[in-house]
């Protein structure tokens, strides 16, 4: 039980627009300006992004096309 509401409360996430949290991170590249680590992660409702964090929940994140 706990995990269907779980699932629905990510999903409900995604909808809201904070699609969080994020997982299965990929390396991507290091930036030059900064020296930040790049990661691809993948939310819930399937849509890629970059982030600057390993963490599910927090970290900047842009939409990858």
């Amino acid at each position: 039980m706990y995990r269907g509401i779980a699932k629905m409360f990510k999903k409900l996430l995604c909808k809201l627009g904070i699609h969080r949290p994020l997982t299965n991170h990929e390396f991507r590249f290091v930036d030059r300006v900064s020296g930040k680590i790049v990661f691809i992660a993948e939310c819930p409702c399937g849509k890629k992004w970059l982030t600057d964090s390993l963490s599910k929940w927090f970290g900047f994140r842009v939409l990858r096309d």
